[in-house]
């Protein structure tokens, strides 16, 4: 069930969970800069997803589309595959 009151799976992944990573997990800002650069990948086709619409198919689907239409290889493809 989606509701207007469930912020855009975008939104969230930039404003929560990348602040997220260094501030509760600690991670290095080259890391987080490692992930965001390969978020790239991921952002321009999120599109209007939002937090409760969203299933794991969606990701994989995404994830298979990034692969086929930008041939990124595995290793990139899994870093990928940290976001959400």
């Amino acid at each position: 069930m989606t509701t207007d009151t469930s912020p855009q799976l975008l939104i969230f992944i930039e404003r929560v969970y990348f602040p997220a990573l260094s501030e509760k997990l600690g991670l290095a800002p080259i890391t987080i800069d490692g992930y965001k650069d390969k978020f790239k990948y991921v952002q321009e086709r999120l599109g209007n997803l939002t937090l409760d619409s969203t299933k794991p198919v969606d990701i994989r689907d995404l994830l298979e589309r990034i692969v086929a239409e930008d041939g990124i290889g595995k290793t990139s493809n899994r870093t990928c595959q940290t976001f959400p």
